[in-house]
């Protein structure tokens, strides 16, 4: 369970449940946030840590942050239709008409 408000994450685990809280720092009231690389990832894993990833993002247009979008590209104004603010859904299911097999 996220709660992002509270800066909450618990996860059930066995028999326990782990709960991560998110630090503020002082400056700019921002939280802290820690990245790992793919490869650091692995190497806990490989040690035998259990790992948690998460992908977390914005889902009202107030919490997305500012900056760079898709409507402000000069050429995107002129199609409207083709680049729309939502998408309508996962493109339908296709045939495969080409495919290369592998030599064992």
């Amino acid at each position: 369970m996220i709660v992002c408000d509270e800066k909450l994450v618990r996860v059930p685990f066995g028999n326990e449940t782990f709960v991560f809280r998110g630090a503020e720092s002082h400056i700019r009231r921002k939280s802290r946030l820690t990245i790992f690389s793919s490869s650091k990832v692995q190497e806990y894993w490989a040690k035998g840590h259990h790992v948690f990833l998460a992908q977390i993002s914005a889902t009202r247009e107030d919490d997305k942050p500012e900056g760079k979008q898709v409507k402000d590209v000069p050429i995107v104004q002129n199609f409207p239709k083709v680049f729309s603010e939502k998408l309508p859904g996962l493109p339908p299911a296709r045939p495969i008409e080409f495919q290369i097999d592998q030599i064992p």
